[in-house]
C-alpha cells in the first residue's frame, strides 16, 4: 500500500517496515463518533411477578457499570435510575403513586423523563436502556399508550414477559400475596378463594399487545428456560460473563411460612413482610425440632445406665438397709426410658399464639415509645 504523504516515508527510518504500515492504518482508520447518535432500544421488563423479576432487577442494579461499558443503562423499578429523577414518584416504593396518574399525567411525565434520558444516552454511548417493574402486568396499557409516543424520540420499545406453570405460579403467588405479603384486610383467605380473586389470567393480559403490536413482545416460559436472570440477559444480548448473577426470594421453609401465616392472621390491614422480619424472624433459627431439642437434654437409656453405675454403692448399702427392716430395696435392673415425643400440633400452636401477641403489642409499644418526646 502506498502514501503519497511526504513525512510517511521517513517512518521506514525509525521502524520496521511492519511497523511503521500499522502506524499509517492507525492514523488513517476512521474513529468512530464520540456517543450515540441512532436508535435508542428500551427493553420493558413487566413480570409476571414470580417468575424470577426480583433476581433479575437485582442483578442489573448491582452490575450497573459492567452494563454501561457494553452500552446498556437500567432505569431501576420507577426510573429512579434516569439520568435525573423529575418526580416524586421516582421511587421503588412509590409505585401505586405512579399507577394513580391519569393518562394525561402518564404520558406528560413519561415524555419528560424520556426525553432527557435519551439525550443523556445518546451523548454517553448508551444504545439499550431497560426498565423493568412486574407490577405493569395486568395494568399496562396506559403506559404502553404513553411510551408509543416515546417512539416519536427515536426509540424501539420491545416488552419482555416471563410466564410459568399456572400450578406453579398460583403456589408461590398465594405464599407471597396470601401469606408474606398479606394484601387483603382481615384474616388470610384460604388458596381456593384466593385464587378466583387473582386469577392467573397470562394471555388475557398480553391480548391487547398481541393484538395490537405482536412484533413488540416477547414472552418467555420460565419452566423451560430454567434460570431467568442469565436467560433475560441473553434475550437482551448482554454477555454476562464476567457479572455476578444474584438469586433473590427462594421460596421460604414451611415452618417459616406458618409462622408468618399465624402472625399475620392476627393483624387485621394488610400487612407488608418486613413488620413480621422485625418482629419475629431476626430471632429465628429454625434448625431443630422440638424432639430433636429434648433427646438433646433429657436422658436417654444409656445415661440412666450411668446413672445406676455411678451410686451402685450408696443403692447397695440403701438396700441393705431396707431388708434388714423388712422393706422391698430399690430396683437394681436396667430401668428403660421412653424417646421424649410431644405433641409438636399442641404445643407449637400455643406457642405461636403466645408469641405473636407478643410481638404484636411489644410493636404498638415502640410506637408509643418513638413518640415520647
Amino acid at each position: 500500500m502506498a502514501f503519497s504523504v511526504p513525512w510517511y516515508r521517513s517512518l521506514y527510518g525509525l521502524f520496521t517496515v511492519d511497523h511503521a504500515r500499522k502506524l499509517m492504518l492507525s492514523f488513517f482508520k476512521k474513529k468512530p463518533p464520540k456517543g450515540n447518535n441512532g436508535k435508542i432500544n428500551l427493553i420493558w421488563h413487566v413480570g409476571a411477578g414470580k417468575t424470577g423479576t426480583s433476581s433479575i432487577q437485582y442483578t442489573l442494579h448491582h452490575n450497573q457499570q459492567l452494563l454501561e461499558k457494553q452500552g446498556f443503562k437500567y432505569l431501576g423499578l420507577m426510573l429512579e435510575g434516569a439520568y435525573n429523577n423529575f418526580y416524586s414518584w421516582q421511587k421503588p416504593a412509590l409505585i401505586e403513586e405512579f399507577h394513580k396518574l391519569t393518562a394525561e399525567e402518564t404520558e406528560n411525565s413519561l415524555h419528560q423523563i424520556f426525553q432527557d434520558t435519551i439525550e443523556n444516552a445518546r451523548r454517553n454511548g448508551i444504545h439499550t436502556l431497560i426498565w423493568s417493574n412486574e407490577s405493569f402486568l395486568g395494568r399496562i396499557e396506559k403506559t404502553r399508550g404513553a411510551l408509543k409516543k416515546i417512539e416519536e424520540l427515536g426509540v424501539t420499545v420491545r416488552i419482555v414477559v416471563y410466564i410459568r406453570q399456572y400450578e406453579k405460579w398460583a403456589k408461590s403467588a398465594y405464599i407471597q400475596w396470601g401469606i408474606n405479603h398479606k394484601t387483603n384486610p382481615g384474616r388470610i383467605i384460604p388458596f381456593r378463594e384466593w385464587i378466583q380473586r387473582r386469577k392467573v389470567n397470562f394471555f388475557e393480559l398480553l391480548k391487547p399487545i398481541i393484538d395490537d403490536a405482536p412484533e413488540s413482545l416477547t414472552v418467555r416460559n420460565m419452566d423451560a428456560v430454567g434460570d431467568t436472570t442469565r436467560d433475560f440477559l441473553k434475550v437482551c444480548h448482554i454477555d454476562f460473563a464476567d457479572m455476578e448473577i444474584h438469586r433473590i426470594y427462594e421460596s421460604p421453609a414451611l415452618e417459616e411460612i406458618y409462622l408468618r401465616a399465624v402472625f399475620n392472621n392476627r393483624i387485621e390491614d394488610p400487612v407488608l413482610p418486613d413488620r413480621f422480619d422485625n418482629s419475629i424472624k431476626k430471632y429465628l433459627t429454625l434448625n431443630s425440632t422440638p424432639n430433636q431439642f429434648l433427646q438433646n437434654i433429657l436422658p436417654n437409656n444409656e445415661d440412666l445406665r450411668f446413672v445406676g453405675e455411678l451410686f451402685k454403692q450408696d443403692r447397695d448399702r440403701m438396700n441393705e438397709y431396707l431388708e434388714n427392716h423388712g422393706l422391698d430395696p430399690i430396683a437394681s435392673d436396667g430401668y428403660a426410658t421412653d424417646d421424649p415425643r410431644v405433641n409438636t400440633d399442641i404445643i407449637l400452636q400455643t406457642l405461636t399464639e403466645i408469641v405473636m401477641a407478643q410481638a404484636l403489642r411489644i410493636g404498638e409499644l415502640e410506637k408509643k415509645m418513638n413518640n415520647i418526646p
